[in-house]
């Protein structure tokens, strides 16, 4: 997934978002 970003080169609000993103969906997994 990460490799793919970056071969698209995203612009930084995407890695923002992503960062956001990543807590809730580790927290997904956990439940």
């Amino acid at each position: 997934m990460w490799k793919t970003l970056h071969q698209l080169a995203a612009p930084p609000r995407l890695y923002q978002i992503c960062g956001r993103l990543v807590p809730w969906l580790a927290a997904a997994g956990i439940i």
